[in-house]
């Protein structure tokens, strides 16, 4: 799981999201477009999260099962986004809706995952973080996937959790 089925759907959403950042005739389109940040989002989200996979010397069922669970929602989360379509970006809706539901159980499998690798000393803000962000991500796949400016919201709110979380996540392991 660690070495082949993560990087290639990791590698295949990267070459997805360069191919549909190719296809803007437009700069400022591609600059407009939310899809991007929410795809860029999930690329730098889970290269983290793979690198710090790396670093781990027991591996366990619960592990691969989480693994094969997020995998699973990754690929889902960037077909939601319309990135992976023959069409081009100006035509292919967004179902953010969709996105949504798909990564609001990430931030809870990576607890799942945490814990099944054996990182018990984790504290209980981490939990707390986790469902927080499953939270914003449940309500906004509820109301506000509809308007623009709560999906950049949203945006902003899971950049900001994912830099916090990678800071206590590391000073916690450290």
């Amino acid at each position: 799981m660690q070495g082949m089925f993560y990087p290639a759907v990791l590698g295949s959403g990267l070459v997805f999201w360069l191919s549909e950042f190719s296809k803007y005739a437009n700069i400022l389109h591609a600059v407009l477009d939310l899809r991007m940040y929410f795809g860029l989002f999930l690329i730098v989200y889970f290269s983290i999260s793979f690198l710090l996979n790396d670093s781990i010397s027991t591996y366990t069922k619960l592990a691969f099962a989480s693994d094969l669970i997020e995998i699973t929602l990754i690929f889902g989360g960037f077909y939601s986004l319309g990135i992976i379509s023959e069409k081009s970006p100006e035509s292919a809706l967004p179902h953010f809706r969709s996105f949504y539901f798909f990564v609001a159980a990430i931030p809870l499998l990576q607890q799942v995952w945490n814990y099944a690798v054996g990182y018990k000393r984790l504290d209980c803000s981490l939990l707390l973080l986790s469902c927080i962000a499953s939270s914003i991500l449940l309500m906004a796949a509820i109301w506000g996937y509809r308007y623009w400016v709560g999906n950049l919201l949203v945006l902003v709110l899971c950049c900001g959790l994912l830099w916090y979380y990678a800071y206590r996540f590391l000073r916690t392991v450290n």
